[in-house]
């Protein structure tokens, strides 16, 4: 396996036979951090190296370190919010289902996103127990990204189980305008997202895509 540095685009990047995957500057600086300040280690965490291979290496040594200590808890995004890492872990040991909400933590937009959204929280293998969205009858998933999340919510009864204090729904709406087998049009803040055959079905995404109906 080779590594090599993009730094237009601020990748490490890991070739293999067959492909290669990508790490980005920032997670590895912030990883490496995270574990230093978790286990107390003496390895060096500047700024000014973030981007090198060295800084790479450091990242892998305290990788190792994290599994080493055999330590049986979730690993939260260093960007987490710590209030959304604690519900996070109350979800995954009540298996609690949920709705997640994601967006622009610093404004508090929603983007509408509306897949792998709905299901339980289970966790990655490896040194690195991330959370991740498991949808119904599945036994794997995606990766939660719980730095961008805006509002959690119990998807049995709908009680929002946390909500970014600048949180800012979308609007959505339902025109029709006769365009053949899908005329009906929702949009989401003005703009055109999906199009459907009936208005039943429209009106179902927009339940769906606003956590008025969890249902899936």
């Amino acid at each position: 396996m080779e590594i090599s540095v993009n730094k237009d685009q601020g990748l490490f990047i890991k070739s293999f036979d067959g492909g290669c995957t990508t790490l980005g500057f920032d997670n590895v600086f912030k990883t490496l951090a995270k574990i230093v300040h978790r286990l107390g280690l003496s390895l060096p965490v500047l700024e000014e190296e973030k981007g090198t291979l060295s800084q790479y290496d450091l990242y892998q040594e305290a990788i190792k370190a994290y599994a080493d200590a055999r330590l049986n808890e979730t690993w939260h995004h260093p960007d987490a919010l710590p209030e959304v890492s604690k519900i996070i872990d109350r979800c995954i040991k009540n298996g609690t289902r949920v709705r997640l909400f994601y967006g622009d933590a610093d404004t508090g937009c929603e983007w509408g996103e509306e897949n792998d959204v709905l299901g339980t929280i289970g966790r990655t293998t490896g040194p690195l127990k991330s959370p991740i969205m498991i949808p119904k009858g599945e036994c794997s998933g995606t990766t939660i990204l719980e730095h961008c999340l805006l509002k959690i919510m119990d998807a049995d009864t709908r009680r929002v189980l946390w909500v970014h204090t600048q949180y800012q729904a979308p609007t959505f709406a339902i025109t029709e305008d006769h365009t053949p087998k899908l005329p009906f049009k929702a949009t989401m803040n003005g703009q055109p997202e999906a199009r459907f055959a009936s208005f039943a079905k429209a009106a179902a995404w927009v339940a769906f895509m606003s956590g008025e109906c969890t249902q899936g």
